[in-house]
């Protein structure tokens, strides 16, 4: 849980360990580039923190601006910029952010794939049965 101080309120946000130092970077600064969350933090860009992010960005917590002016829902290039969003409000004293499962790696997907297909196989071969 981390208390973050919007414009007109503090509000408690129950987020991940991943999710907590994104929002950590936004104590020295109000605008960030995804680079330089990567470089402060240190993490690495993967389609987990992505997800992360994303997550705090569809939960109206942080607002992107795409830098080559076409913003993709799926993706995060280096040059998008983050900032806190000032007009964010609740009633809620405290809120649980959950994980948005959006961007996905190529080898997860693949992974995915065969074993929906195996299973497709198993389900076609007990109907013919």
């Amino acid at each position: 849980t981390v208390l973050v101080k919007f414009k007109k309120q503090g509000i408690r946000l129950s987020v991940s360990s991943y999710q907590m130092a994104v929002l950590l970077v936004f104590n020295d600064t109000m605008t960030v580039s995804f680079q330089h969350i990567l470089n402060i933090t240190g993490l690495k860009s993967d389609a987990n923190l992505q997800n992360h992010i994303l997550s705090l960005e569809r939960s109206n917590v942080l607002q992107r601006k795409a830098a080559k002016g076409k913003r993709s829902f799926r993706k995060i290039e280096t040059t998008d910029l983050f900032r806190l969003n000032p007009r964010f409000t609740s009633k809620l004293k405290m809120i649980t952010i959950p994980i948005w499962n959006i961007v996905r790696d190529d080898d997860e997907a693949t992974r995915i794939d065969e074993r929906v297909l195996q299973q497709r196989y198993r389900l076609a071969d007990v109907a013919i049965v």
